[in-house]
């Protein structure tokens, strides 16, 4: 599950999309269904991934915008598109002032894209994601920061770790 299952409901996005027939229909119909089940469970209110790792929070970031290129309009291409302004906010969060993620969880420095690079093709669908400056908080994720200038301050709430905040299902 996690940010595996992502990768399973974008490959199958992809395969359903490139190839035709009954056979790529199902696997596009079982991608999206996946992808509608990682928006349910897997993205919390705040827009952070429930892994709770910037790293991995990047991955599903990056995996969900190369879903976006292959959905059809629709209601989940809107869900989808809708939940990308909270995903941008919440690695915004998580970056470093040198661009890297921040070592919470099971964060790497070079286990994802570049946030820089993920922005970037995120603006195609949200516009520029500002930086935070001053205070800033993941509330349903449990992370409490200060960014001015160059100083940054990352602050992870252990009462977070075993219970995140699921947003609730539709």
């Amino acid at each position: 599950r996690g940010n595996h299952l992502v990768k399973n409901a974008k490959a199958l996005l992809w395969a359903g999309s490139f190839f035709e027939g009954a056979e790529a229909a199902v696997w596009q119909a079982r991608g999206a269904r996946l992808l509608a089940e990682v928006l349910d469970e897997q993205i919390l209110a705040d827009g952070m991934h429930y892994e709770l790792s910037a790293s991995y929070h990047a991955q599903v970031f990056a995996d969900l915008l190369e879903c976006c290129q292959v959905l059809p309009e629709g209601v989940l291409r809107g869900r989808l598109i809708d939940a990308l302004p909270g995903l941008a906010h919440a690695l915004m969060c998580l970056t470093h002032p040198d661009g890297g993620p921040a070592l919470f969880n099971d964060a790497g420095l070079t286990m994802a894209y570049p946030a820089e690079q993920i922005l970037e093709v995120a603006a195609q669908y949200i516009g520029r994601t500002p930086v935070p400056e001053g205070p800033f908080h993941l509330p349903a994720a449990g992370y409490y920061g200060f960014r001015n200038a160059g100083d940054y301050l990352l602050v992870l709430s252990l009462t977070h770790i075993s219970e995140p905040t699921r947003p609730e299902r539709s």
